[in-house]
């Protein structure tokens, strides 16, 4: 059974996960990636995965067994997307 995974995030740090989920297709499915601008979205279409604006969405429209947090800590995004996420009762 494969685990779906979401990916918060189009940068550097979110291509670690792509490429290891793209390496073991048997294990995981990227459910979708959510990007904050038109360069991420850019960066983002390459990993031909469904693109979301935002978590809520990218949870509700494919309810991921969980998400990957993948945002730079220095502004603080990634404390407020995982609070929400968990509010949400997603796994991160």
């Amino acid at each position: 059974m494969k685990t779906k995974i979401g990916i918060v995030g189009t940068g550097w740090r979110a291509g670690f996960f792509l490429r290891a989920a793209k390496e073991l297709p048997d294990l995981f499915e990227i459910a979708g990636m959510v990007y904050h601008s038109e360069a991420g979205k850019d960066r983002a279409a390459q990993w031909q995965a469904p693109l979301f604006e935002n978590p809520e969405q990218l949870v509700r429209e494919t309810s991921p067994d969980y998400v990957i947090v993948s945002v730079s800590r220095k502004t603080g995004a990634a404390r407020t997307i995982t609070a929400e996420l968990a509010a949400m009762g997603v796994p991160v």
